[in-house]
């Protein structure tokens, strides 16, 4: 997903947390994008409930993922990915057969099941209706047209697969600043043992994946706030220290899985640090894809031309520019990439192929770009 989801990602998720003092701060005129302020508390973890039940009443303050697929009607495909991040917040993106990007949305469910989704993006649409018994249902209505079109989506999982949502957001005040850590996950159901063992190691690099993930977060203690009450002791900045992981499920569809972990920190200095670790699976053989699964043998070179060629186009820089900017050329295969229904994107994070200074590059090709070197791996999607 583009970087500018990524970031509507993070601010939706520590609203609920940062409300208050990010109000304080903008009329102060200070910068509330960097630093999540940390209200006067000691600690505080929120708990993960029991994944919702179907029906109404279970909807409410419950966290759950939900993929549905269905019709803007009379025959528009419809597929969409819903989370509740709890405290009846909504999030997620679809897709249509119009417009094949995904669309992010945002929104709110009521205690009585109705309710919105506001798009980030694309028309910036509006989807309202009601969530029973695993279907929503509705209208969708465009704000530039004021055009209303009814819909129905229904949960399915025929080739997609179900997780389970959980997120911990802990935080640490002192005179010195303090500390929040921020994580989630969407951890696939038992019934997934291969799939969950190798989602789990984008978020245990050096162990294994907690088997019982309800008591994981249930008795989660933070390592990094621990770190900082360390450093504190040595006169660390004051500026307050900020860590997060923030799970993404960018497409779950047709058999296959792109799931990211979007990392970012800042623990005083001149900058912070920030990445993104994806994984495709195949879901049926249970399997990551790798570029030589997905490509052709000899595509390298060609496929590494053409993303080179794609960053300066990107960029809008010259040849000089380039050459100036860029470590190597041709560039290395790069080590993240994911897939939607609408292409393949490529991610090189920051000092991978330049300078933080000069960013992260992701670059996006259609199918359509990438026919003559693809393997008939992906032959689900693009038929």
């Amino acid at each position: 997903m583009k970087k500018i989801n990524i970031l509507i990602l993070l601010l939706i998720l520590f609203s609920a947390c940062a409300e208050e003092g990010q109000e304080k701060a903008e009329k102060k005129g200070e910068d509330t994008t960097k630093i999540v302020d940390v209200k006067p508390i000691t600690k505080v973890k929120e708990e993960i409930k029991t994944p919702i039940k179907e029906g109404v009443d279970a909807v409410l303050t419950e966290q759950f993922y939900k993929h549905f697929v269905g019709l803007l009607k009379p025959s528009l495909d419809l597929v969409m990915d819903i989370t509740c991040t709890g405290k009846n917040k909504l999030q997620g993106a679809y897709y249509n057969a119009e417009k094949s990007a995904f669309i992010s949305l945002h929104g709110k469910i009521n205690d009585n099941g109705s309710f919105t989704l506001k798009e980030l993006g694309g028309d910036n649409g509006t989807f309202s209706g009601r969530y029973n018994s695993g279907t929503f249902s509705g209208t969708w209505k465009s704000k530039k047209t004021a055009k209303e079109i009814p819909f129905e989506l229904s949960e399915n999982y025929s080739t997609s697969l179900k997780f389970n949502y959980y997120q911990v957001n802990e935080k640490y005040t002192s005179e010195q600043g303090g500390a929040t850590d921020f994580q989630s996950f969407y951890i696939p159901k038992e019934d997934e043992p291969e799939i969950r063992k190798l989602i789990g190691k984008l978020h245990f690099p050096k162990q294994e994946m907690p088997s019982n993930f309800k008591n994981y977060i249930k008795n989660f203690k933070s390592n990094f706030i621990e770190y900082y009450k360390k450093e504190e002791n040595e006169n660390v900045s004051a500026m307050g220290w900020e860590q997060s992981y923030i799970a993404d499920i960018a497409y779950n569809h047709d058999g296959f899985l792109s799931y990211a972990v979007h990392y970012s920190a800042f623990e005083g200095g001149a900058h912070g640090a920030y990445s993104s670790s994806y994984i495709v699976i195949d879901v049926k053989n249970k399997k990551k894809l790798e570029l030589t699964d997905i490509f052709i043998a000899g595509a390298e070179a060609k496929l590494s031309a053409m993303i080179y060629k794609k960053i300066q186009k990107n960029r809008e820089f010259t040849d000089q520019d380039m050459k100036i900017s860029f470590v190597q050329n041709p560039l290395p295969m790069p080590q993240n990439f994911y897939i939607t229904q609408a292409g393949i994107s490529f991610l090189y994070n920051p000092y991978e192929i330049t300078s933080y200074a000069n960013g992260s590059d992701e670059v996006f090709f259609k199918y359509s770009e990438l026919k003559e070197l693809l393997s008939p791996v992906l032959n689900p999607i693009l038929q």
